[in-house]
Protein backbone atom coordinates (compact mmCIF):
# COMPACT_ATOMS: atom_id res chain seq x y z
CA UNK A 1 0.00 0.00 0.00
CA UNK A 2 1.13 3.54 -0.72
CA UNK A 3 2.83 5.45 2.08
CA UNK A 4 0.26 8.06 3.09
CA UNK A 5 2.04 9.70 6.00
CA UNK A 6 1.54 13.42 5.63
CA UNK A 7 -0.74 15.03 3.04
CA UNK A 8 1.81 16.09 0.43
CA UNK A 9 0.20 14.00 -2.30
CA UNK A 10 -3.09 15.85 -1.73
CA UNK A 11 -1.69 19.38 -1.67
CA UNK A 12 -1.55 19.73 -5.48
CA UNK A 13 -5.14 18.52 -5.73
CA UNK A 14 -6.33 21.42 -3.59
CA UNK A 15 -4.28 23.98 -5.52
CA UNK A 16 -5.46 22.42 -8.77
CA UNK A 17 -9.16 23.07 -8.17
CA UNK A 18 -9.21 26.64 -9.50
CA UNK A 19 -7.81 25.53 -12.84
CA UNK A 20 -10.31 22.69 -12.94
CA UNK A 21 -13.45 24.74 -12.28
CA UNK A 22 -13.34 26.46 -15.66
CA UNK A 23 -12.62 23.17 -17.38
CA UNK A 24 -15.58 21.50 -15.64
CA UNK A 25 -17.99 24.15 -16.88
CA UNK A 26 -16.62 23.98 -20.43
CA UNK A 27 -16.51 20.21 -20.76
CA UNK A 28 -19.80 19.48 -18.97
CA UNK A 29 -21.80 21.39 -21.56
CA UNK A 30 -20.04 19.54 -24.38
CA UNK A 31 -20.64 16.17 -22.74
CA UNK A 32 -24.35 16.79 -22.25
CA UNK A 33 -24.77 17.76 -25.90
CA UNK A 34 -22.87 14.68 -27.03
CA UNK A 35 -24.85 12.39 -24.74
CA UNK A 36 -28.18 13.62 -26.04
CA UNK A 37 -27.20 13.55 -29.72
CA UNK A 38 -25.73 10.06 -29.56
CA UNK A 39 -28.38 8.65 -27.25
CA UNK A 40 -31.31 9.89 -29.30
CA UNK A 41 -29.77 8.45 -32.44
CA UNK A 42 -29.13 5.17 -30.69
CA UNK A 43 -32.66 5.05 -29.35
CA UNK A 44 -34.03 5.24 -32.88
CA UNK A 45 -31.70 2.59 -34.27
CA UNK A 46 -30.73 0.16 -31.52
CA UNK A 47 -33.25 -0.03 -28.69
CA UNK A 48 -32.58 -3.13 -26.59
CA UNK A 49 -35.58 -5.37 -26.04
CA UNK A 50 -36.67 -7.88 -23.45
CA UNK A 51 -36.96 -11.56 -24.51
CA UNK A 52 -40.65 -11.10 -25.35
CA UNK A 53 -39.79 -8.27 -27.73
CA UNK A 54 -40.85 -5.45 -25.43
CA UNK A 55 -39.06 -3.19 -23.00
CA UNK A 56 -40.29 -0.62 -20.48
CA UNK A 57 -37.49 1.64 -21.76
CA UNK A 58 -38.34 1.26 -25.44
CA UNK A 59 -40.61 3.82 -27.05
CA UNK A 60 -41.16 5.76 -30.24
CA UNK A 61 -40.51 9.50 -30.01
CA UNK A 62 -43.60 11.20 -28.61
CA UNK A 63 -45.33 13.91 -30.63
CA UNK A 64 -44.26 17.44 -29.87
CA UNK A 65 -47.56 18.20 -28.11
CA UNK A 66 -47.38 15.14 -25.83
CA UNK A 67 -47.50 15.72 -22.09
CA UNK A 68 -44.13 16.45 -20.51
CA UNK A 69 -43.84 13.08 -18.78
CA UNK A 70 -43.94 11.29 -22.15
CA UNK A 71 -40.89 13.25 -23.28
CA UNK A 72 -39.18 12.53 -19.97
CA UNK A 73 -39.74 8.78 -20.35
CA UNK A 74 -38.49 8.82 -23.93
CA UNK A 75 -35.33 10.78 -23.10
CA UNK A 76 -34.66 8.44 -20.18
CA UNK A 77 -34.85 5.40 -22.46
CA UNK A 78 -32.59 7.10 -24.98
CA UNK A 79 -29.99 7.80 -22.31
CA UNK A 80 -30.06 4.18 -21.16
CA UNK A 81 -29.27 3.09 -24.70
CA UNK A 82 -26.30 5.46 -24.76
CA UNK A 83 -25.20 4.16 -21.35
CA UNK A 84 -25.18 0.64 -22.81
CA UNK A 85 -22.88 1.86 -25.58
CA UNK A 86 -20.55 3.56 -23.11
CA UNK A 87 -20.45 0.44 -20.94
CA UNK A 88 -19.68 -1.75 -23.94
CA UNK A 89 -16.82 0.61 -24.78
CA UNK A 90 -15.28 0.13 -21.35
CA UNK A 91 -16.02 3.54 -19.84
CA UNK A 92 -18.19 2.31 -17.00
CA UNK A 93 -17.94 5.48 -14.91
CA UNK A 94 -19.21 7.56 -17.81
CA UNK A 95 -21.94 4.96 -18.26
CA UNK A 96 -22.89 5.43 -14.60
CA UNK A 97 -23.15 9.17 -15.17
CA UNK A 98 -25.65 8.60 -17.98
CA UNK A 99 -27.57 5.87 -16.15
CA UNK A 100 -27.97 8.27 -13.24
CA UNK A 101 -29.10 11.04 -15.57
CA UNK A 102 -31.74 8.64 -16.90
CA UNK A 103 -32.87 7.34 -13.51
CA UNK A 104 -33.12 10.47 -11.34
CA UNK A 105 -35.76 12.28 -13.47
CA UNK A 106 -37.98 9.19 -13.55
CA UNK A 107 -37.59 8.63 -9.81
CA UNK A 108 -38.24 12.30 -9.09
CA UNK A 109 -41.38 12.30 -11.24
CA UNK A 110 -42.63 9.16 -9.51
CA UNK A 111 -41.95 10.52 -6.00
CA UNK A 112 -43.70 13.75 -6.94
CA UNK A 113 -46.73 11.74 -8.10
CA UNK A 114 -46.64 9.74 -4.85
CA UNK A 115 -46.83 12.97 -2.89
CA UNK A 116 -49.63 14.39 -5.01
CA UNK A 117 -51.61 11.19 -4.46
CA UNK A 118 -51.12 11.64 -0.73
CA UNK A 119 -52.22 15.27 -0.97
CA UNK A 120 -55.37 14.01 -2.69
CA UNK A 121 -56.12 11.81 0.32
CA UNK A 122 -54.49 8.53 -0.66
CA UNK A 123 -52.77 6.70 2.21
CA UNK A 124 -52.22 7.85 5.75
CA UNK A 125 -48.61 8.80 4.98
CA UNK A 126 -46.56 9.30 1.84
CA UNK A 127 -44.67 6.12 2.78
CA UNK A 128 -47.91 4.19 2.24
CA UNK A 129 -47.84 5.30 -1.40
CA UNK A 130 -44.13 4.80 -2.12
CA UNK A 131 -43.70 1.41 -0.45
CA UNK A 132 -43.44 -0.40 -3.79
CA UNK A 133 -40.90 2.05 -5.27
CA UNK A 134 -37.09 2.03 -4.96
CA UNK A 135 -36.57 5.48 -3.41
CA UNK A 136 -38.69 7.22 -0.81
CA UNK A 137 -36.88 10.51 -0.21
CA UNK A 138 -35.24 13.33 -2.15
CA UNK A 139 -31.74 12.64 -0.81
CA UNK A 140 -31.69 9.14 -2.30
CA UNK A 141 -33.00 10.40 -5.63
CA UNK A 142 -30.38 13.17 -5.82
CA UNK A 143 -27.64 10.64 -5.07
CA UNK A 144 -28.99 8.29 -7.74
CA UNK A 145 -28.24 10.87 -10.43
CA UNK A 146 -25.95 13.67 -9.29
CA UNK A 147 -26.07 15.46 -12.64
CA UNK A 148 -29.85 15.76 -12.85
CA UNK A 149 -31.71 18.97 -11.93
CA UNK A 150 -35.07 17.19 -11.88
CA UNK A 151 -35.24 16.19 -8.18
CA UNK A 152 -35.08 19.88 -7.28
CA UNK A 153 -37.59 20.77 -9.99
CA UNK A 154 -40.16 18.23 -8.79
CA UNK A 155 -39.60 19.13 -5.15
CA UNK A 156 -40.32 22.73 -6.13
CA UNK A 157 -43.43 21.63 -7.99
CA UNK A 158 -44.76 19.97 -4.84
CA UNK A 159 -44.28 23.18 -2.89
CA UNK A 160 -45.97 25.13 -5.67
CA UNK A 161 -49.10 22.97 -5.78
CA UNK A 162 -49.43 23.52 -2.01
CA UNK A 163 -49.17 27.29 -2.38
CA UNK A 164 -45.73 27.44 -0.70
CA UNK A 165 -44.32 29.87 -3.24
CA UNK A 166 -41.11 30.87 -1.42
CA UNK A 167 -40.08 27.25 -0.90
CA UNK A 168 -40.97 26.44 -4.50
CA UNK A 169 -38.89 29.34 -5.82
CA UNK A 170 -35.87 28.19 -3.80
CA UNK A 171 -36.07 24.71 -5.31
CA UNK A 172 -36.63 26.01 -8.85
CA UNK A 173 -33.60 28.26 -8.46
CA UNK A 174 -31.47 25.23 -7.62
CA UNK A 175 -32.80 23.30 -10.61
CA UNK A 176 -32.21 26.21 -12.99
CA UNK A 177 -28.62 26.66 -11.73
CA UNK A 178 -27.81 23.21 -13.09
CA UNK A 179 -26.44 23.48 -16.67
CA UNK A 180 -28.44 20.35 -17.57
CA UNK A 181 -31.77 22.03 -16.84
CA UNK A 182 -34.25 22.65 -19.65
CA UNK A 183 -37.45 24.69 -19.31
CA UNK A 184 -40.49 22.45 -18.77
CA UNK A 185 -43.87 22.39 -17.11
CA UNK A 186 -45.36 19.49 -15.14
CA UNK A 187 -47.89 21.60 -13.22
CA UNK A 188 -50.71 19.66 -14.91
CA UNK A 189 -49.97 16.74 -12.58
CA UNK A 190 -52.00 18.35 -9.80
CA UNK A 191 -55.13 18.28 -11.98
CA UNK A 192 -54.84 14.60 -12.96
CA UNK A 193 -57.34 12.19 -11.40
CA UNK A 194 -56.27 9.68 -8.78
CA UNK A 195 -56.70 6.89 -11.32
CA UNK A 196 -54.52 8.71 -13.87
CA UNK A 197 -51.88 9.40 -11.24
CA UNK A 198 -51.72 5.75 -10.16
CA UNK A 199 -51.33 4.68 -13.79
CA UNK A 200 -48.53 7.20 -14.30
CA UNK A 201 -46.88 6.14 -11.03
CA UNK A 202 -46.94 2.48 -12.10
CA UNK A 203 -45.30 3.30 -15.44
CA UNK A 204 -42.58 5.28 -13.67
CA UNK A 205 -41.88 2.48 -11.18
CA UNK A 206 -41.58 0.00 -14.04
CA UNK A 207 -39.00 2.20 -15.73
CA UNK A 208 -37.11 2.79 -12.47
CA UNK A 209 -36.81 -0.93 -11.86
CA UNK A 210 -35.70 -1.57 -15.45
CA UNK A 211 -32.85 0.93 -15.08
CA UNK A 212 -31.90 -0.42 -11.67
CA UNK A 213 -31.59 -3.88 -13.18
CA UNK A 214 -28.50 -2.51 -14.95
CA UNK A 215 -27.25 0.29 -12.69
CA UNK A 216 -26.68 0.46 -8.95
CA UNK A 217 -26.14 4.04 -7.74
CA UNK A 218 -22.90 4.40 -5.75
CA UNK A 219 -22.93 8.05 -4.74
CA UNK A 220 -23.56 9.02 -1.12
CA UNK A 221 -24.39 12.53 0.03
CA UNK A 222 -21.93 13.73 2.66
CA UNK A 223 -23.77 16.98 3.38
CA UNK A 224 -27.28 18.35 3.10
CA UNK A 225 -28.57 18.83 -0.44
CA UNK A 226 -27.44 22.16 -1.85
CA UNK A 227 -28.25 21.96 -5.56
CA UNK A 228 -24.52 21.93 -6.37
CA UNK A 229 -24.30 18.13 -6.52
CA UNK A 230 -23.99 18.27 -10.32
CA UNK A 231 -20.63 20.08 -10.02
CA UNK A 232 -17.55 17.89 -9.42
CA UNK A 233 -15.76 20.86 -7.84
CA UNK A 234 -18.41 20.90 -5.10
CA UNK A 235 -17.59 17.31 -4.14
CA UNK A 236 -13.87 18.10 -4.36
CA UNK A 237 -14.23 20.97 -1.91
CA UNK A 238 -16.27 18.77 0.42
CA UNK A 239 -13.56 16.10 0.19
CA UNK A 240 -11.06 18.66 1.45
CA UNK A 241 -13.29 19.46 4.40
CA UNK A 242 -13.68 15.79 5.30
CA UNK A 243 -9.94 15.23 5.02
CA UNK A 244 -9.29 18.17 7.36
CA UNK A 245 -11.70 16.54 9.81
CA UNK A 246 -9.66 13.34 9.63
CA UNK A 247 -12.46 11.38 7.97
CA UNK A 248 -10.53 9.69 5.17
CA UNK A 249 -13.41 7.37 4.27
CA UNK A 250 -15.79 10.28 3.69
CA UNK A 251 -13.07 12.19 1.84
CA UNK A 252 -12.68 9.28 -0.55
CA UNK A 253 -16.46 9.05 -0.94
CA UNK A 254 -16.55 12.72 -1.90
CA UNK A 255 -13.76 12.27 -4.46
CA UNK A 256 -15.62 9.28 -5.90
CA UNK A 257 -18.72 11.47 -6.14
CA UNK A 258 -16.61 14.02 -8.02
CA UNK A 259 -15.70 11.34 -10.56
CA UNK A 260 -19.31 10.14 -10.82
CA UNK A 261 -20.49 13.74 -11.32
CA UNK A 262 -17.71 14.56 -13.80
CA UNK A 263 -16.35 11.39 -15.42
CA UNK A 264 -15.15 13.49 -18.34
CA UNK A 265 -12.67 15.40 -16.12
CA UNK A 266 -9.44 13.39 -15.67
CA UNK A 267 -8.13 15.37 -12.68
CA UNK A 268 -10.70 13.85 -10.33
CA UNK A 269 -9.67 10.30 -11.17
CA UNK A 270 -6.21 11.02 -9.76
CA UNK A 271 -7.66 12.53 -6.59
CA UNK A 272 -10.00 9.57 -6.09
CA UNK A 273 -7.15 7.10 -6.55
CA UNK A 274 -4.86 8.81 -4.02
CA UNK A 275 -7.70 9.31 -1.54
CA UNK A 276 -8.98 5.75 -1.95
CA UNK A 277 -5.60 4.24 -1.21
CA UNK A 278 -5.25 6.44 1.86
CA UNK A 279 -8.72 5.36 3.04
CA UNK A 280 -7.90 1.67 2.60
CA UNK A 281 -10.25 1.34 -0.39
CA UNK A 282 -7.57 0.04 -2.74
CA UNK A 283 -9.82 -2.15 -4.88
CA UNK A 284 -12.16 0.70 -5.77
CA UNK A 285 -9.23 3.09 -6.18
CA UNK A 286 -7.50 0.73 -8.60
CA UNK A 287 -10.70 0.29 -10.60
CA UNK A 288 -10.94 4.07 -10.94
CA UNK A 289 -7.26 4.23 -11.89
CA UNK A 290 -7.59 1.57 -14.58
CA UNK A 291 -10.55 3.28 -16.19
CA UNK A 292 -8.85 6.67 -15.93
CA UNK A 293 -5.76 5.36 -17.68
CA UNK A 294 -7.92 3.76 -20.35
CA UNK A 295 -9.99 6.89 -20.99
CA UNK A 296 -7.23 9.49 -20.49
CA UNK A 297 -3.90 7.75 -21.15
CA UNK A 298 -1.94 11.02 -21.42
CA UNK A 299 -3.33 12.79 -18.36
CA UNK A 300 -0.46 13.94 -16.18
CA UNK A 301 -2.51 13.77 -13.00
CA UNK A 302 -3.71 10.20 -13.60
CA UNK A 303 -0.24 9.03 -14.56
CA UNK A 304 1.16 10.62 -11.41
CA UNK A 305 -1.39 8.67 -9.35
CA UNK A 306 -0.47 5.49 -11.21
CA UNK A 307 3.22 6.09 -10.50
CA UNK A 308 2.45 6.54 -6.81
CA UNK A 309 0.61 3.22 -6.71
CA UNK A 310 3.45 1.47 -8.56
CA UNK A 311 6.03 2.85 -6.10
CA UNK A 312 3.95 1.46 -3.23
CA UNK A 313 3.94 -1.92 -4.97
CA UNK A 314 7.70 -1.80 -5.54
CA UNK A 315 7.41 -1.57 -9.34
CA UNK A 316 9.95 1.19 -9.92
CA UNK A 317 10.33 0.73 -13.68
CA UNK A 318 6.57 1.05 -14.21
CA UNK A 319 6.52 4.03 -11.88
CA UNK A 320 9.21 5.80 -13.89
CA UNK A 321 7.30 5.16 -17.12
CA UNK A 322 4.15 6.68 -15.67
CA UNK A 323 6.11 9.68 -14.39
CA UNK A 324 7.59 10.26 -17.83
CA UNK A 325 4.08 10.32 -19.31
CA UNK A 326 2.91 12.64 -16.54
CA UNK A 327 5.75 15.09 -17.09
CA UNK A 328 5.07 15.12 -20.83
CA UNK A 329 1.56 16.50 -20.26
CA UNK A 330 1.69 20.14 -21.33
CA UNK A 331 -1.28 20.96 -19.07
CA UNK A 332 0.24 19.45 -15.93
CA UNK A 333 -0.01 22.02 -13.15
CA UNK A 334 3.16 23.31 -11.46
CA UNK A 335 1.98 21.70 -8.21
CA UNK A 336 1.66 18.25 -9.78
CA UNK A 337 4.92 18.75 -11.67
CA UNK A 338 6.61 19.37 -8.32
CA UNK A 339 5.03 16.21 -6.93
CA UNK A 340 6.40 14.24 -9.89
CA UNK A 341 9.87 15.59 -9.15
CA UNK A 342 9.47 14.75 -5.46
CA UNK A 343 8.40 11.18 -6.22
CA UNK A 344 11.24 10.72 -8.68
CA UNK A 345 13.72 11.91 -6.05
CA UNK A 346 12.18 9.55 -3.52
CA UNK A 347 12.79 6.70 -5.96
CA UNK A 348 16.41 7.77 -6.39
CA UNK A 349 15.96 8.54 -10.05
Amino acid sequence: MMNTSGASCFAPLVYHLERTVARVKRVAACLLAAVMIVSLAACNSAQEQAPDGSSPLQADPPPADALAHEHLFYESGAMVTYAHMAEDSGVTLQAEYVYGSALAPVSALRFCVDNILWLKGEGETVADIVSAAPFGDWDAIVAAGLASPMPFYFEGLLYQVQGMDAEAAACYEKAEANPNYEEQDFYYLKDMSVEELYALRDRAVEKELAILDEYTPRATLYAGRTGAEFAPVYHAALAGEKLNEGDTAAAFGCWLNAVLAGPHIPDYYAAAVLSGVQAGQSDTALAVLNEGLWAFPNSGEINYAAATVEVAAGNMDSARAYLQTAQADAELSPEFAAECDRLLAQMGG
